[in-house]
């Protein structure tokens, strides 16, 4: 009996199965903090705090053991804050706007919140421990088909009150993939997602909420999202399908360039460039985070983990010489879960 419980039960944190008409309810809060300096050959112009934060509303419901659908309800809060900058004037003789050697800029902040785009997939279990235990498969695989819906409010474009939204305001298309294998008391996992974003057509708006271009197509980052660990098992009761484990993961995040309007991310950009769309160069990161996963039993578990890491180099804005230097992140991650199961696994 205790062996049979074994396979069922614990599939790991991050590749369970829900099993037909049965699945999980859960609230995840995803907190990262960006702090950058800007720089204009080689000189320092001012710095930068970028925070997301995001509450996310999860479904997940088991239609057939081997399928199921999820469905997230994404709630963003971001903000863009501007520190010890200089303002940006025009220069003649290159024809472009400079930071260097022109009077101070005030500090001032740009934020946004909102409901989101909501994100349906569908999941797939071909090759899983805990559904399958009968054909001895000794690893856990989930996945997943995205789809997500596109938001009339977004952070690009403030709305004609000058209010700003959270997120990109696009659909999107991408793929969820993750893998894990029970090893004794370790169960290392990789998870991937990719999301392809379209473009679409919105208003460039001034932060009063002026209408300077009425239709300007967006065209938002194509993402690739990596993380890679192992959950150690420190304790388990298997027949109440209880554990708690020390998670160790590293992560990789990739962003396209992304063509957007200016003077989002760029303090103090010329008033004749606002109604311009800028292209911004491609993002890498690079985290390294320690967590614990906790069980309480087949029905309540939660999930805490703290991430710190280092961001790649990028021109803000491609009509500007101005460069970001010394990226630094840090960020929270928190997840309370309720989960339906019909037997304690």
């Amino acid at each position: 009996m205790l062996y049979l419980l074994s396979s069922l039960a614990l599939a790991g944190t991050f590749t369970d199965a829900p099993g037909a008409l049965q699945g999980d309810f859960s609230i995840k809060n995803d907190f990262l903090l960006t702090q950058d300096n800007l720089y204009q050959s080689d000189n320092f112009v001012g710095s930068r705090k970028m925070m997301d934060d995001h509450v996310n509303f999860v479904v997940l419901f088991g239609i057939l053991d081997f399928m199921s659908i999820k469905a997230n309800f994404p709630v963003g809060f971001q903000s863009v804050e501007f520190k010890d900058t200089t303002q940006m004037q025009f220069n003649p003789l290159e024809d472009i706007g400079t930071y260097l050697g022109t009077p101070e800029g005030e500090d001032y902040k740009i934020s946004g919140s909102g409901l989101e785009g909501v994100e349906l997939s569908l999941h797939f279990y071909p090759f899983h421990k805990k559904i399958f235990n009968n054909r001895g498969d000794t690893g856990n695989w989930n996945i997943g088909i995205l789809y997500r819906a596109p938001d009339n409010t977004n952070f690009f474009s403030p709305s004609e009150s000058g209010k700003r939204g959270s997120g990109v305001g696009a659909q999107g298309f991408g793929l969820e993939n993750s893998f894990s294998k029970r090893r004794k008391h370790l169960e290392p996992y990789l998870q991937l997602k990719a999301l392809k974003s379209a473009t679409w057509n919105g208003s460039i708006r001034t932060d009063s909420g002026t209408t300077l271009v009425k239709s300007a197509e967006f065209s938002p980052a194509n993402t690739v999202d990596i993380r890679g660990g192992s959950e150690f098992f420190l304790w388990e009761d298997v027949a109440l399908a209880s554990y708690v484990t020390l998670d160790l993961f590293g992560e990789y995040h990739y962003r396209s360039f992304q063509e957007i309007p200016s003077g989002i991310y760029l303090p103090y950009p010329l008033d004749v460039k606002l109604d311009s769309i800028i292209t911004q160069t491609e993002l890498i990161s690079f985290q390294g985070g320690i967590g614990t996963n906790l069980q309480i039993n087949s029905i309540y578990g939660m999930s805490i983990a703290g991430k710190v890491g280092y961001t790649s180099p990028q021109q803000i804005e491609n009509i500007y010489p101005t460069n970001t230097i010394g990226s630094f992140q840090w960020g929270v991650f928190t997840e309370f879960k309720i989960r339906y199961r019909t037997t304690a696994s």
